[in-house]
């Protein structure tokens, strides 16, 4: 159907033909999907789904990955946190028993190391 434009009302008082359109704008009918069309934007869509399912999914085992080296990192440190701990407090120990031996101070023994050097 030809589309009719007409910039006042009264100028279409003998016209019957349709779609009259009065703004002066372009009629542009959209098209009726086909099956085909159809099939083809839901199969796009699902593929767009799918796609950004499987980032997700890629997204979520690297992020697993990092965890996982991120824990087995911490747990490392913990041990050799540990260790350190233990060798701190025999080291404390061992000074306790020298200065119980010497009777003197461990404070003063190093004053006295550090004038020496």
């Amino acid at each position: 159907m030809p589309a009719i434009r007409a910039t006042r009302k009264d100028q279409l008082a003998d016209i019957e033909e349709s779609p009259i359109i009065l703004d002066g704008s372009k009629y542009r009918p959209k098209p009726i999907p086909s099956s085909k069309n159809s099939s083809r934007s839901s199969n796009l869509g699902i593929q767009q789904s799918l796609t950004i399912a499987k980032d997700v999914f890629g997204e979520t085992a690297r992020l697993q990955e990092k965890i996982t080296y991120q824990s087995h990192v911490i747990e490392t440190y913990k041990v050799e946190l540990h260790q350190m701990r233990f060798e701190n407090d025999d080291l404390r120990t061992r000074l306790q028993y020298l200065e119980t031996l010497t009777g003197k101070d461990s404070a003063f023994i190093r004053d006295n190391i550090s004038e020496e050097t």
